[in-house]
């Protein structure tokens, strides 16, 4: 082990005392004049170190006295973060300390600490991926209600849980003077983003936020927005792989339309969807304030990038500079908007590749194509030439062509309807009006009787309507006769007497024999159309109670699902409060061993003390002697 021993330089009976002194006994210590602060507190850390067993880290030894101390993954452990406490301890040059994967756990983090506690110069502190969990967030917790000189905090990485939440939400609420606060790479779900969330939206001072590397969705995802909403303090946000999906995704649109202070926004691999861009978009017209924003890697098609820059270019006193947009596919649209910000200001862009599909945009946003639906995005047509320019002047024409292919048939149809209207109307009248004596008679849905009796109403008023026609022809038929028989009026008495109904009758047979057979085809029709209408009503009733029951199951699974996730929740909160009660309960008997250990610690030093009070004294007598 290459340590260096600059003790030896010391007087025999200091020596001797930082020999045996512990971590509450260096303080008590002179500074030799002939040395250095950092030789000192390289004396001191290497003797801490002999007497913890551990070896001294080089990086450490080398360059004593720095503001900053960084010991990035040296596997200091819990005795060399509890030796190298107690020169942080009394180095008031060191301002910041970097301890990043060390594996400290909790019980080195309990020596760092109460170091960090007693310092006044201390600012910026780095604890990520130590293993510290529960425990280590409690200290955490004691540490930034301790010392309001701490600015800066990096935690991340160290298996915290929605448990641990709520310690930090208490942080939050009560330091007002912490300005970064990085909680990565750990497992806060969506109870988490509910609890930080009010809390985020009060605190003024906060300044830099790091969620990412979560599990906050759902409704923790729409609560973190609506602090965003609300917060007039934050400037960067990251919330990357977390998984807001449409809903967090939409709330945080509405949120930038609100917010003036957020500078910088990651909202890249959160599964963000076109309904949430769309919001994201408009939020972006009206926000002044932000300057970068990525949401990269996500799931929304090609229109949505157009729609982001179209509102970027919109919105003339916008301050964004970056749209982060990796691995999403852009148009060549797109690609036209952004040079058209950038001639104006700064702008940058960052993308996937470059889409040969060509986007034609709506004359305005919700208007209606020609099936009759709200089209909500630009369509896209296929460039078959890429990104030449014939391609490009080709788009035009196929478009025109296939609109007057449409127009066309659309011609046709309506000449096809107009004439069947006149073939169809007498059948849609009777349709119409047996639905509405339906409809008027059984609000509430008929049975089959009624249904059957109806039916056979219905059909014996055709019956009748067909027997009076058929007695009207014959007797047009019979004049017909008796006029094909006697062209001339021969044999017929009273010929001079014949009276000018019967002439006109006889002279209008040929109409209404056409009108009878009009009138014979539109009953047989309608009779048709009756049947079908009542299978249909009958088909329909039994859609709608196959419906009703698959809703009724559908609701009670549902009621079940509820009852099941709030028997699962108590169950959740229960095994909680155990947690937090045992954990309350662990740490209080830490406390005591610790006061015992302490009180014997003394208890020893004391009887130290008296011990070489005695040898001196007895030195001192033999002298005299």
């Amino acid at each position: 082990m290459d340590c260096l021993h600059e003790q030896d330089d010391l007087p025999p009976s200091q020596s001797d005392n930082l020999g045996r002194s512990d971590f509450s006994e260096t303080e008590s210590i002179d500074k030799p004049r002939h040395l250095a602060v950092g030789e000192v507190m390289k004396v001191l850390y290497e003797k801490e170190c002999k007497r913890l067993g551990v070896c001294p880290v080089g990086a450490f030894l080398r360059a004593p006295g720095k503001a900053s101390v960084e010991l990035r993954n040296y596997s200091l452990g819990p005795k060399g973060a509890a030796a190298l406490a107690v020169p942080l301890l009394l180095d008031s040059s060191v301002t910041s300390v970097d301890l990043e994967g060390n594996s400290i756990g909790a019980e080195g983090l309990r020596s760092i600490v109460g170091a960090l506690l007693e310092s006044n110069y201390i600012t910026h502190v780095n604890l990520a991926n130590n293993q510290i969990g529960h425990h280590g967030a409690q200290m955490v917790k004691h540490l930034l209600l301790g010392n309001f000189y701490i600015v800066h905090i990096n935690v991340s990485e160290n298996k915290f849980t929605d448990i641990d939440a709520d310690i930090f939400a208490q942080v939050l609420k009560e330091n007002k003077h912490l300005k970064e606060m990085i909680l990565s790479k750990n497992d806060f779900g969506e109870h988490s983003g509910k609890v930080l969330g009010p809390e985020i939206a009060s605190n003024d001072s906060l300044e830099l936020l790091d969620l990412s590397w979560n599990q906050i969705r759902g409704k923790g995802a729409i609560a973190i927005a609506n602090a965003v909403k609300e917060n007039v303090g934050l400037k960067v946000l990251r919330l990357e792989f977390n998984g807001f999906g449409n809903d967090g995704g939409s709330a945080m649109g509405q949120a930038l339309a609100g917010n003036r202070t957020l500078k910088e926004l990651d909202l890249s691999n959160n599964r963000i969807t076109d309904t949430a861009v769309r919001d994201m978009a408009a939020g972006l017209a009206a926000n002044d304030g932000l300057e970068i924003l990525k949401i990269g890697v996500s799931s929304f098609q090609l229109p949505s990038p157009l729609a982001l820059v179209e509102a970027i270019n919109r919105n003339e006193t916008g301050a964004l500079r970056l749209l982060d947009l990796k691995d999403v596919c852009v148009s060549q649209e797109f690609l036209n908007v952004v040079e058209e910000i950038q001639q104006s200001r700064q702008f940058k862009a960052i993308y996937g590749l470059k889409s040969k599909i060509r986007i034609i945009k709506p004359e305005f946003v919700g208007a209606v194509n020609p099936d009759g639906e709200e089209t909500t995005a630009p369509r896209q047509v296929d460039d078959s030439q890429g990104e030449s320019g014939e391609g490009d002047r080709n788009v035009g024409a196929t478009v025109r062509d296939q609109t007057d292919k449409n127009a066309a048939a659309e011609q046709t149809n309506d000449q096809s309807r107009d004439g069947d209207e006149s073939e169809n109307r007498a059948v849609g009248t009777l349709a119409a009006s047996l639905k509405n004596s339906e409809d008027e008679n059984s609000p509430g849905g008929d049975s089959e009787d009624e249904v059957n009796q109806k039916e056979e109403t219905e059909q014996n008023k055709l019956n009748e309507i067909n027997d009076s026609e058929q007695d009207t022809g014959r007797e047009s038929n019979v004049a017909k006769e008796t006029t094909e028989k006697n062209p001339d009026g021969i044999g017929i008495e009273n010929i001079g007497k014949a009276s000018p109904s019967s002439e006109r009758e006889t002279t209008d047979s040929p109409v209404s024999e056409r009108e009878v057979a009009s009138r014979a085809s539109e009953r047989e029709v309608a009779s048709r159309t009756s049947g079908k209408a009542v299978a249909s009503h009958t088909s329909d009733r039994e859609v709608a109670s196959r419906a009703s029951e698959r809703e009724a199951d559908s609701r009670a699974s549902e009621r079940e699902a509820d009852s099941r996730a709030s028997e699962r929740e108590a169950t959740s909160r229960t095994s909680e409060r155990e947690v937090v009660s045992r954990a309350s309960e662990r740490e209080a008997t830490s406390r005591t061993s610790e006061r015992e250990a302490a009180s014997r610690a003394s208890e020893r030093e004391a009887a130290s003390r008296s011990s070489e009070r005695d040898v001196v004294s007895r030195t001192s007598d033999r002298e005299v002697a």
